[in-house]
């Protein structure tokens, strides 16, 4: 339950931003999912609430892993991490 109204936060604040959020993330880094952590138990991936690779679902799954620091110990992971936090600062702060 936490993870789905975390990723609906996301949506949020997309919509908050008119999608400038998740054309910037797909931008950069595609609709590509490499960076979700793995579900701990096995299988399929906790950290995705929704299949659809649409820019927008994709966004929503990146933030929920930014917000609850979940993303892959890997090069894109970190990669991810590190433009999500100066985005969303960046972003915040012109308001």
């Amino acid at each position: 339950m936490r993870n789905h109204v975390v990723h609906e936060l996301g949506h949020a604040f997309n919509g908050r931003y008119s999608g400038a959020p998740m054309d910037a993330l797909y931008q950069k880094f595609g609709t590509g999912r490499e960076w979700l952590c793995p579900n701990p138990q096995g299988g399929g991936l906790l950290w995705q609430q929704n299949p659809a690779k649409t820019p927008s679902e994709v966004w929503a799954d990146t933030f929920l892993g930014w917000v609850l620091r979940c993303h892959q110990d890997n090069d894109v992971g970190r990669d991810v991490t590190a433009w999500m936090d100066d985005y969303v600062h960046t972003v915040i702060s012109e308001k």
